[in-house]
């Protein structure tokens, strides 16, 4: 039976187009890293944990493709299934090949929902009434470097699917902030001024980094986010900032026995110091910067966020969320 979102006018009136693209340069961001040529040949010479990222990427992208109906739904049980012990990484490798390859939309879709229902097993028995449930989590492990590979499946278990482009987002987190976007735009236009600006419609940050390399970019942005506190500060409406950012990616925080060592972020801390010593417990905003901008959309660099995310959650019990972001190339993702 053919579903009623492979139907070929479902399929015409919603084209798949560049929405796969994000994918595919994750393909070839691995290759890159591997010193490989991008080439589906190689694919069944992957390592399996490679595959599997390949197939998470795959999975999030499909997800965000229009007019899918019931089959997201199909695509968040498969997601969390990759991972399970049974999830035969060859079984995907022919539809990563297709969509690769771009083959015809319809070929993909219908590949894409047979990889789908052949990989996922059969619903598990209901657990008795008496019996106690017990669930893997990445609290009920002791957190060391040596675990990185177990943390990674349990990360990603207890995350479930991810998203971009959430509507709405904006407005739920910064929408009931008084002046906030007056003060924004305000400063924003500050850095469109002079005949030498620093940012133009055409050509965005006229001073950004070129090859974006880590310590460069990094105290690009330092400066730029002192600078658009020197700007804030001019403007009657604007709250008094008391946070900074911390740039050290190669000094751990102290409070976490894993000895993380995040890239960039923001904490308590008006005159932050690259030698000071922090405590996860004083990160506001932790951030992950990758130099390539295909990793904008990688499962690994969610991930990496992710571990960041989860210590600050451990050290400061009284936060219910935590906002984040990463920088891939100039591509910045809140």
């Amino acid at each position: 039976m053919v579903m009623d979102h492979f139907r070929p006018q479902v399929i015409q009136d919603n084209p798949i187009g560049a929405g796969l693209d994000t994918f595919r340069d994750s393909f070839n961001a691995t290759c890159q890293r591997l010193g490989i040529s991008p080439s589906t040949e190689i694919l069944s010479e992957l390592e399996e944990r490679d595959i599997k990222y390949l197939a998470l990427d795959l999975v999030s992208a499909l997800q965000n493709l229009p007019g899918r109906g019931s089959f997201s739904g199909d695509l968040s049980r498969f997601y969390a299934q990759i991972d399970s012990e049974q999830f035969d990484a060859n079984s995907v490798i022919p539809l990563l090949r297709d969509v690769i390859n771009e083959a015809p939309d319809e070929i993909l879709l219908a590949k894409a929902y047979a990889t789908l229902t052949e990989s996922t097993p059969p619903p598990r028995p209901q657990a008795h009434v008496l019996q106690t449930p017990y669930t893997h989590s990445t609290s009920s492990i002791v957190n060391s470097s040596e675990q990185r590979q177990y943390m990674d499946d349990l990360l990603k278990d207890e995350m479930g699917p991810l998203y971009i482009g959430i509507p709405g987002f904006y407005e739920t987190f910064y929408g009931k902030i008084p002046g906030l976007e007056e003060n924004a735009a305000a400063v924003f236009n500050k850095c469109q001024e002079g005949d030498v600006p620093l940012y133009r419609e055409d050509a965005g940050w006229t001073d950004w980094p070129k090859d974006a390399q880590e310590k460069v970019v990094l105290k690009w942005f330092a400066q730029r986010v002192y600078l658009f506190q020197n700007f804030a500060k001019n403007l009657v409406s604007a709250p008094k900032s008391t946070r900074g950012p911390l740039i050290r990616p190669n000094k751990a925080l102290e409070g976490s026995r894993a000895g993380r060592k995040p890239d960039v972020g923001f904490v308590d801390d008006l005159n932050a110091d690259e030698d000071a010593v922090y405590h996860w417990s004083q990160v506001l905003v932790p951030g992950e910067l990758k130099s390539n901008p295909t990793f904008d959309m990688a499962t690994k660099t969610w991930l990496d966020l992710a571990r960041y995310v989860r210590e600050v959650l451990t050290a400061q019990d009284s936060r219910r969320f935590v906002l984040g972001f990463t920088l891939c190339g100039s591509i910045m993702r809140l």
